[in-house]
């Protein structure tokens, strides 16, 4: 049973000589060295997890199976009326989640393009087109001689093949 102890108390000894040392106000520290590693790997995990974390803005999807009005309303909310021509055409490239297959308008507005945009929201199946023709829906916004937007339509149509 002594071996034991003192064996312990050996080990015990030994590993607070090599981890920690009496500093001048007679409590224990850790040596600089061990305190810069712990540092350095808590700084580098923090890097590692807001790196890993951080991602672009996600992309807004409409649920393209509620009401037409309902569509309009979080459309003027996401793009209110006055916005300039260039910031729907950014939020329409960037942050909304389109139709697969579809692209949102190809180049920023100028004076020379025409006075509204279309875009295709998403499509759906449903049993009076016998779930074979889907419908389309899709959002038009019109803009004045300022280029601002004064009106978000939206409207459905039954593609066919």
């Amino acid at each position: 049973m002594t071996r034991a102890v003192s064996l312990r108390q050996a080990i015990s000894a030994a590993t607070r000589s090599r981890l920690s040392r009496l500093d001048r106000s007679g409590s224990w520290s850790l040596p600089r060295r061990a305190i810069s590693l712990a540092g350095t790997a808590l700084l580098t995990l923090l890097l590692c997890t807001v790196a890993c974390t951080a991602s672009p803005l996600a992309k807004i999807k409409i649920n393209v199976r509620q009401s037409d009005a309902a569509i309009k309303q979080q459309l003027s909310q996401l793009t209110p009326l006055g916005t300039p021509a260039k910031e729907v055409y950014e939020f329409l490239q960037n942050r909304l989640e389109l139709n697969p297959g579809s692209s949102a308008p190809g180049t920023p507005r100028d004076p020379s393009l025409p006075a509204n945009t279309i875009v295709e929201l998403g499509h759906y199946y449903e049993l009076r087109n016998l779930f074979i023709f889907p419908t389309v829906v899709q959002a038009f916004y019109d803009f004045d001689e300022h280029n601002r937007l004064i009106s978000i339509g939206v409207r459905r149509f039954i593609a066919d093949i």
